[in-house]
């Protein structure tokens, strides 16, 4: 772990000298703002050249106008490349994708979804909206409906407008505890249990 943690701070210093600002995803992963009359592809070409150089590892980009289409092309990206998906070719690009590409379509939701005769992306943006809301409940069939039309309206996020909170919180005793019963045990864990609930409640964060 302390090897994938020092690479991923190395790759964070890199998206950061790159970029005008980005959004953390995973230990590897990050949405990148770029912006300003700039070669794309270019930028993102140079970014996985460095990323190459001074780490020893492979990096796909996928460059869109929003979050859920980035996410797209970088899938189309993978293993080792660079895929740019123009707004206007998104509809195109959609049409014959397989619905189970969309992020939160797994097995359940794509037989549900092939219970309605929609295995594609243009199939599902067909659908009414209505129709998918019966089907899946308000929330989630307008979710499926934005995605299968490549919408996202989700916020990009500051990695600096990010609270840095502690990666662990916790408390212990080391010397002097003496345990009559296992009543005694478990009034004395309890008692921990109190203490670091108090402590993530100073953080501002729900137990």
């Amino acid at each position: 772990f302390g090897r994938y943690n020092e690479v991923s701070r190395h790759f964070y210093r890199l998206l950061v000298a790159a970029s005008d600002d980005m959004q953390p995803v995973s230990c590897d992963e990050a949405y990148v703002l770029m912006v300003g009359n700039l070669d794309v592809v270019a930028a993102a070409e140079q970014l996985r050249a460095t990323i190459r150089s001074e780490l020893g590892i492979t990096a796909s980009v996928g460059i869109a106008g929003n979050q859920l289409l980035a996410r797209l092309a970088t899938k189309r990206a993978k293993p080792d490349g660079v895929f740019h998906l123009e707004d206007a070719h998104v509809e195109e690009y959609l049409k014959d994708l397989p619905v189970t590409d969309l992020p939160g379509v797994g097995r359940s939701l794509a037989a549900g979804l092939a219970n309605l005769a929609i295995t594609t992306c243009g199939q599902l943006a067909e659908c009414p909206v209505v129709r998918l809301q019966e089907a899946f409940g308000a929330i989630l069939g307008k979710t499926l409906a934005d995605r299968a039309r490549g919408l996202d309206s989700r916020p990009f996020v500051s990695a600096a407008a990010v609270p840095r909170l502690p990666r662990q919180v916790g408390t212990e005793v080391t010397w002097g505890v003496r345990l009559k019963d296992a009543d005694d045990g478990r009034r004395f864990v309890k008692g921990l249990v109190e203490e670091v609930a108090g402590r993530l409640a100073n953080l501002g964060t729900s137990v």
